[in-house]
């Protein structure tokens, strides 16, 4: 009976193995690879499944939330009875079409999109399917003929030489330039109301020979004005130099004593500043000329 059997199964194996399929049938069916050793095609398959399953838990890993999917209507909400489910999504696609619909009405006109410039002039020319691609294509066209004027315009170096009046400041971005002007101009009109301010009055400019009384305006004169001759200590100093220049040029002082004087003024010398003290007071300049001659004459003695 054994021997029997082993007949039987020895039969079997043998008619498989005679109807088995050949290679070339098993490689169009995809079974065999015929670019992969058969030893080695059980481990290549192995490996395949596991990157597919390194791939899918990556993907399930960044999969979104529950709640993201509710957001994005992709889950509906699980919290509503679900007899109502329905009926509540069916509710918000009527809103939804309700709204779209509402929206239609609105929209402008096509003439109005031609004056506005959303559509062609002449939309029969173009498709109005490409007339998207088309505003895409012609600013794209501007951006380059911007991009090729800007590499072929001019350093501020070449057009400050060109033009110094084009550019005030070459070294300064142009960005900021209208606001370094700015401030330029701000600084030059508070310095000139400083000067202004610390002028000396027209009675002084008459004594001190710096202006010609007939063009002081009616009404001011050169005497009488001791409130406006209350000088600071700059317009006593610009006074006396004044009046060392006036000596030196009426050759009442030689280089000598005109250099002596003009170290006394430097240093503030009492006497000096007492002259000038009391032509404030009583405003006879000449008087003054004179008492600034004999202490120039007196000191380049000693």
């Amino acid at each position: 009976a054994k021997t029997l059997e082993r007949q039987v199964a020895s039969n079997q194996i043998a008619y498989k193995i005679e109807s088995r399929p050949e290679s070339a049938d098993l490689q169009q069916l995809n079974i065999l690879d015929a670019r992969t050793a058969p030893s080695l095609q059980s481990t290549k398959r192995m490996l395949e499944r596991q990157v597919c399953a390194d791939a899918v838990g990556q993907f399930l890993d960044f999969r979104p939330s529950q709640d993201q999917l509710k957001d994005a209507g992709v889950l509906r909400d699980s919290a509503m009875c679900k007899s109502l489910a329905a009926t509540a999504h069916s509710l918000s696609k009527e809103m939804a079409k309700d709204s779209v619909k509402s929206h239609l009405e609105r929209r402008p006109s096509v003439e109005q999109l031609r004056h506005t410039g959303v559509v062609a002039e002449d939309p029969m020319a173009i498709a109005p399917s490409i007339q998207g691609r088309r505003k895409s294509l012609e600013r794209k066209i501007a951006s380059n003929q911007i991009s090729s004027l800007l590499v072929d315009r001019a350093d501020p170096e070449e057009l400050h030489e060109q033009n110094p009046n084009l550019l005030k400041y070459p070294s300064i971005a142009p960005s900021v330039q209208s606001k370094v002007d700015e401030l330029d101009k701000n600084l030059k009109r508070s310095s000139l109301n400083l000067l202004l301010q610390e002028r000396p009055p027209p009675g002084l400019m008459v004594q001190m020979g710096l202006m010609d009384p007939a063009n002081l305006v009616p009404g001011q004169h050169p005497q009488g004005y001791a409130d406006e001759l209350m000088l600071d200590e700059r317009t006593k100093f610009a006074v006396l130099l004044k009046a060392s220049k006036t000596l030196l040029d009426m050759q009442q002082l030689d280089a000598r004593a005109h250099a002596t004087l003009k170290n006394l003024i430097i240093d503030y010398d009492m006497r000096v500043m007492a002259a000038v003290e009391v032509f404030e007071a009583d405003e006879d300049y000449e008087e003054m000329l004179d008492t600034l001659h004999r202490i120039a004459n007196h000191a380049s003695v000693q």
